[in-house]
């Protein structure tokens, strides 16, 4: 799951950015459709207020595995020192991936975040 994910160190860099791409997308629909949600039955309503607790929710836990993510792959990035512009490309790569992803997700929290 996202949440024993979000806690464990990230040992696969690949595997952690397929499940961010999946969080990211997720969030984006709940956010759509939450405010299909508030225009349909009006905001306050008991599902508005279920929906909006579960994004935030998930929201948490992205922005947890989104922050080590970012860590391991910049970490990983700087260790091939062989070739420093490499190195710097690859690290730049990963902080603009997470950007990107982020703001895909419809959340102010998770933009501000990265």
């Amino acid at each position: 799951s996202v949440e024993t994910v979000s806690r464990e160190p990230i040992s696969n860099l690949t595997e952690a950015d397929a499940l961010l791409d999946e969080c990211s997308f997720a969030l984006q629909f709940g956010h759509r459709f939450t405010r299909f949600v508030e225009g349909a039955l009006g905001e306050g309503e008991t599902v508005t207020a279920t929906l909006l607790k579960s994004l935030q929710t998930l929201e948490g836990l992205y922005i947890q595995l989104e922050d080590r993510y970012r860590d391991a792959g910049v970490r990983e990035a700087l260790e091939d020192m062989d070739d420093p512009l490499a190195a710097l490309q690859d690290a730049f790569f990963v902080l603009r991936r997470g950007v990107d992803r982020a703001v895909g997700t419809l959340s102010e929290q998770a933009a501000l975040a990265e």
